[in-house]
């Protein structure tokens, strides 16, 4: 044996390794699973039941496809999108703009976040800085999804709004609570289903100022909310008396609960009217989706399980503004390019059951690998006026997403009381 053979083996074999991973099986789709187990579950379905009728149905058909058909038709790669959907960037993004006013020096801490959080405040002129004030905002926002192997394609409508009350610490610290309203409407792009979520609840948020560059910032918040859920099932059989369609809608109203907190850091440069910013932060969502049972469904209703969805998330930002000065107040027009990591939300199993399988057997699946990375521009605008009062705008898309993309207005104003 040469030398050089046992090199050549270990180099053939790292060669093969790519060959090897792409000729391994995928896993099943939703569609898959619930065909595999089709024939087991109708050898047990109760005669007399919308169950037991569908399960004739596809016995009968001159289709030998058709346990796949009728798989396919119930739609189940619909259900992880209505977890997914909860699993969007909640985090606010913090930092601080140091302007120069007529020799004064002002620090401006201006926050934007999905979840219509949106608060401007000025932390170092008592003119500017009053010891409580007011912010109201609202956003609005469009969501897309992609097909993908084992979750269903959807557009979605978002929205929020919010109302909240801040308290000035000295020049240093700030603390505030804001009550938060939020929705998002599914559409999903190859049937007829929707999902839609509503949540309510209580931010609590704190900002430690670091003298006139950087500052610490946290937030908490827990929500309440619900599901309405329909899912349309439909799809059409040959069978030798003639094709019969099968067309249903399967409904739920489940109750959900959200927990959302984060971190982040700062630092903020101003130099002849020119504002260079640098942030990042850490952000954890949790949303819990109730157990549940569909109604109607023609015989092909589904209990769900209780399901949790948690992300975690890095953030970095990078943000370039100019400060524009008049005897109004100040303006500074902004932008935002910042990059998101995702640490958790893998890849998980689903198990649903027939409602009328008096088996329950479970139909497990997988969701698709989620995105691990990706990014967000954003255009903004402050207008701050010598009374304290301010307006505020930011416009941010997600670009470099695998699968999901993301477009957002929000808006709001503030009052220094």
């Amino acid at each position: 044996m040469s030398k050089y053979t046992p090199l050549a083996i270990a180099i053939t074999a790292l060669l093969a390794q790519p060959a090897l991973a792409q000729s391994q099986p995928q896993s099943p789709t939703p569609a898959d699973s619930l065909a595999a187990l089709w024939n087991g579950i109708c050898a047990t379905a109760i005669e007399g039941t919308l169950l037991f009728l569908r399960c004739d149905e596809t016995l009968n058909s001159n289709d030998p496809r058709a346990n796949l058909i009728a798989a396919v038709g119930q739609r189940l790669n619909e259900i992880p999108g209505q977890a997914r959907v909860a699993t969007r960037d909640v985090s606010q993004v913090l930092s601080s703009v140091n302007v120069d006013i007529g020799g004064r020096n002002l620090s401006l801490l201006f926050a934007a976040g999905n979840n219509g959080l949106l608060t401007l405040d000025a932390s170092n002129d008592e003119q500017l800085a009053a010891p409580w004030s007011l912010h109201f905002s609202a956003d609005v926002g469009r969501i897309n999804r992609k097909a993908g192997r084992n979750e269903a394609a959807f557009d979605a409508g978002s929205g929020s709004l919010t109302a909240g009350i801040d308290w000035q610490l000295g020049k240093n610290w700030q603390v505030g609570a804001a009550v938060n309203h939020v929705r998002e409407d599914l559409d999903f792009s190859q049937s007829d289903s929707v999902a839609s979520t509503r949540f309510t609840g209580l931010l609590l948020t704190s900002t430690r100022l670091l003298g006139d560059t950087w500052s610490l910032s946290g937030y908490y918040g827990q929500f309440r909310g619900s599901y309405d859920l329909s899912r349309n099932i439909d799809y059409t059989l040959p069978l030798p008396s003639g094709p019969v369609n099968v067309s249903a809608e399967a409904n739920a109203s489940p109750d959900s609960r959200r927990r959302v907190i984060g971190l982040a850091g700062n630092g903020q440069w101003a130099h002849k009217g020119w504002d260079f910013g640098v942030g990042a932060g850490f952000d954890k969502n949790d949303t819990t989706i109730d157990a549940y049972t569909e109604t109607g469904g023609g015989g092909l209703a589904l209990t769900v399980p209780q399901r949790t969805v948690g992300t975690q998330r890095g953030r970095i930002d990078f943000t370039l503004g100019r400060t524009f000065s008049n005897t109004r107040g100040v303006f500074q027009p902004s932008f935002r390019a910042g990059w998101r990591q995702e640490f958790s939300n893998l890849r998980r199993a689903v198990t649903v059951r027939l409602a009328q399988d008096p088996l329950h057997n479970p139909i497990t699946f997988n969701t698709e690998d989620p995105d691990k990375s990706w990014g967000e521009v954003a255009l903004g605008g402050v207008m701050t006026f010598t009374g304290g009062h301010s307006g505020f705008f930011e416009l941010r898309q997600r670009v470099a997403h695998s699968f999901l993309q993301e477009r957002m207005l929000a808006i709001g104003w503030r009052i220094e009381l």
